[in-house]
């Protein structure tokens, strides 16, 4: 069966090229211009550059021209060839010549007719160059789970092994104080001048619109607050997961274990130095003493994001000795943050933003300067975090020859 469908494949590629073969250089005309095929653009930019690399190489072998850029070694100074761009030029039809070429130091790959007839002659090119991009297309969603698949190959060792992480830490803590120092005060202002604009004791309040106008913006009241408290947390969670996908002790990196998915955020943290390379032994450091900062603000995202039902108590009536009397939770709750959102304040954005800056902080006093200096140039400013593959296949953060 393997080979029967090997066999498909190869009178696929032979029959595709039999329809648009590489143009030769005496296909060329003395002059001529390029017009772009911008003809299902939007599909050609599903696919990565290298797909299409390789798909070309798939049928045509080398590109029929590849651009060099000159530079300069730096370890001895010699000027070697860099390849930039590559170029395929295919005949369409019985009239079009097609380039397909790679635009911005191998970022975008583009497609253009050469034409050397008049504007009013080139519907027909056109519309050849279009059809093959129609074909070339209809391959590459037949193919592009064989072509390249990134994941697999970086696991299997192939190609050059580098791939750049998103910052999760970076760009959530970033949200957060983008949040908390610009834009949260003053719309919590804003949604609270708007959430008593009518008044409940004056007539306004029999008008449906303005009550609706008064219940709407009272609903938002707190948005900002919460908002960037949970971009906090969820900063800390992009943290602890970073220094766990950079040091995780190599034979603990068993899929079978799959310990990042499977410790909860707590154990991640107690279990951090013993789990990860680069931490200090535990008896040349003191024990963090961050424990109920983290729990409370860990308590308060769970309660906000899973809405329980006992989390959005308001008020309870309790009779005592006959007598009815009516609670406020707020008053009896001893929380760390007012479960209500409306309850709010800019001080409780800070209060949020020093439990995970501290979390941070003692993290790194924990970890041996090799690894804490990694963490504080790759983490902590870099929007994303390159890791590479060492010759054994471990991971090895940016520039770390640890």
């Amino acid at each position: 069966m393997p080979q029967k469908i090997l066999e498909i494949d190869e009178r696929r590629v032979l029959k595709f090229l039999s329809r648009y073969p590489l143009a030769a250089e005496q296909d060329f005309p003395e002059e001529y211009t390029l017009i772009p095929i911008s003809y299902k653009a939007d599909e050609i930019r599903k696919f990565d550059v290298i797909f299409f690399h390789r798909l070309l190489k798939r049928v045509y072998g080398e590109p029929s021209q590849i651009e060099l850029e000159k530079v300069q070694r730096p370890e001895d100074g010699r000027t070697v060839g860099l390849p930039m761009e590559w170029k395929y030029f295919i005949r369409a039809g019985s009239h079009a010549l097609i380039q397909v070429s790679t635009q911005d130091k191998h970022t975008i790959v583009a497609f253009h007719v050469l034409s050397s007839e008049p504007t009013e002659l080139n519907v027909n090119i056109i519309e050849d160059g279009e059809k093959f991009v129609a074909d070339l297309l209809a391959e590459a969603e037949r193919l592009k789970g064989q072509i390249l698949n990134p994941r697999k190959e970086f696991e299997e060792g192939e190609g050059i092994q580098l791939y750049l992480l998103h910052n999760v830490y970076l760009y959530n803590y970033g949200s957060a104080e983008l949040l908390r120092c610009e834009f949260a005060e003053e719309a919590e202002e804003t949604l609270r001048s708007e959430s008593v604009r009518f008044d409940a004791r004056t007539e306004d309040w029999k008008d449906p619109e303005k009550r609706a106008h008064v219940e709407k913006y009272s609903r938002g009241v707190g948005m900002f607050y919460a908002a960037a408290i949970s971009y906090y947390f969820m900063a800390l969670e992009g943290f602890v997961n970073l220094i766990y996908h950079a040091f995780l002790r190599y034979e603990l990196r068993d899929r079978s274990l799959n310990l990042e998915q499977r410790l909860d955020l707590e154990q991640k943290l107690r279990l951090m130095s013993c789990l990860c390379s680069g931490f200090k032994k535990e008896e040349t450091v003191s024990e963090p003493d961050y424990w109920d900062d983290f729990r409370r603000l860990r308590d308060y995202r769970n309660q906000i994001f899973h809405s329980k039902i006992q989390d959005a108590l308001k008020r309870v009536c309790l009779v005592e000795r006959g007598f009815l009397y009516t609670c406020d939770m707020k008053r009896t709750d001893n929380n760390f943050l007012p479960l209500e959102k409306g309850q709010l304040t800019a001080a409780d954005l800070l209060s949020a933003r020093k439990t995970v800056d501290k979390i941070v902080n003692e993290t790194l006093i924990r970890m041996d300067s090799g690894f804490r200096e990694l963490v504080e140039e790759f983490v902590l400013k870099c929007s994303e975090v390159p890791f590479w593959k060492d010759p054994a296949g471990r991971l090895v953060m940016g520039r770390s020859k640890i």
